[in-house]
């Protein structure tokens, strides 16, 4: 399938199919998510996933993530914005299902 994502722009509306898709999977899942995002900090998907974890029997959700963004910019965007989502999500986390986990290198 082809999802896409498009800005407004004039008399063309947003497109926001790919964020809609990644919605409707986490609330179909039904064991396990398994994802790999470099920038995790989309209040959308914290969102639908806080909202699985905090059903009676939420699937199991594992992330992978860059432990900061890359660069003073991207850092100063999103990385507050990510702490702020990861706090809202263990909030709604009775179960213990939601983890994140940062890749490291000898280098």
């Amino acid at each position: 399938g082809i999802a896409r994502t498009r800005a407004a722009h004039k008399e063309h509306g947003a497109i926001r199919e790919i964020e809609q898709l990644f919605i409707d999977q986490i609330a179909g899942a039904q064991n396990f998510i398994y994802a790999e995002n470099q920038y995790f900090a989309s209040r959308k998907i914290a969102e639908a996933i806080a909202l699985r974890m905090a059903q009676p029997d939420p699937p199991e959700i594992f992330i992978v993530a860059p432990q900061t963004a890359d660069g003073w910019l991207e850092q100063k965007a999103m990385d507050s914005a990510r702490v702020q989502l990861l706090r809202a999500i263990g909030e709604k986390d009775h179960r213990d299902r939601f983890s994140i986990y940062y890749p490291v290198t000898s280098g």
